[in-house]
C-alpha cells in the first residue's frame, strides 16, 4: 500500500541523503536565515520525519496531519518540483487507500491548500484534472 511505499520512498537512505545535502550531522545547529536552501531541506526532512514516526505508530491521524502539513510548508514555499512529486507519488499508488482515508478525499483536500497559492496553480490544474477524471471513473 501507499503507506509501505511512502515510508520506502523517504525512508532512511532518502533521508539521509537529504540531511547530507542539507549539511546537517543530525540536528539543525549552525542553520541561519542566512542559509535558506539549508533550512528548508530540515524543514522538509522534520516533516517527513514526523509522518514516518507517526506511520511507524500507526497513527493515521497523526500521518494525515503530517503530510498535511508538508504540502502546506511546500505549497508556503513554492516548491512546486518538490510539491509534484510528493503528489504523483500519491496519486499514483494503486491502494484505494491512504493513511486510512479515501485516496481522493486525500487529495482533494491537499489540493485545497495547493490552492491557496497562485504560483503554483499548474500543479493544482495537472492534478485537479486527475482527480476529477477517477472521480468520474468510480
Amino acid at each position: 500500500g501507499i503507506n509501505a511505499e511512502y515510508g520506502n520512498n523517504t525512508g532512511s537512505n532518502q533521508l539521509a541523503r537529504l540531511h547530507e545535502a542539507a549539511g546537517s550531522g543530525g540536528g539543525t545547529p549552525g542553520i541561519t536565515a542566512s542559509d535558506p536552501e539549508r533550512v528548508h531541506l530540515n524543514t522538509v526532512l522534520m516533516l517527513e520525519q514526523q509522518i514516518l514516526v507517526s506511520e511507524n505508530l500507526e497513527s493515521l491521524v497523526e500521518c494525515r496531519l503530517w503530510l498535511s502539513s508538508l504540502v502546506r510548508y511546500i505549497t508556503l514555499q513554492q516548491d512546486e518540483n518538490r510539491l509534484q512529486i510528493l503528489l504523483q507519488r500519491l496519486v499514483s499508488s494503486p491502494a484505494e487507500k491512504i493513511f486510512g482515508e479515501d485516496k481522493i478525499e486525500l487529495m482533494k483536500s491537499l489540493l485545497k491548500i495547493v490552492a491557496t497559492n497562485v504560483n503554483c496553480q499548474r500543479v493544482y490544474s495537472d492534478f485537479k484534472q486527475q482527480i476529477d477524471w477517477a472521480e468520474s471513473r468510480r
